[in-house]
C-alpha cells in the first residue's frame, strides 16, 4: 500500500515529523494560547473544524460507540 501511495504523490502533501509537531510543540510552549482550550490549530493558527465535528448527534452516536466498544459506563 506504501508504493501505491507514494506513486500518487500522496507524500508531497505531507509533513516530516519535526513540521509535523511544530504546531503542537508551539501550543505546549506559547503564552499566547496559555488559557485556550477546545480550539482546533493548523499551523500555528485557530482554525474552525469540519462541520460535521460540530454535529451534536453525530458526538451522541460516537460516544455510546466508544461506551460499547470499551465497556467504559462499567468501570
Amino acid at each position: 500500500m506504501l508504493e501505491r501511495l507514494q506513486g500518487n504523490n500522496f507524500f508531497c502533501f505531507t509533513k516530516n515529523p519535526e513540521k509535523g509537531a511544530d504546531t503542537s510543540i508551539s501550543l505546549i510552549s506559547s503564552p499566547d494560547v496559555k488559557n485556550i482550550s477546545g480550539k482546533y490549530f493548523i499551523d500555528k493558527k485557530e482554525r474552525k473544524s469540519n462541520n460535521i465535528t460540530y454535529d451534536e448527534s453525530i458526538a451522541i452516536r460516537l460516544w455510546d460507540v466508544f461506551t460499547n466498544l470499551t465497556n467504559f459506563n462499567s468501570l
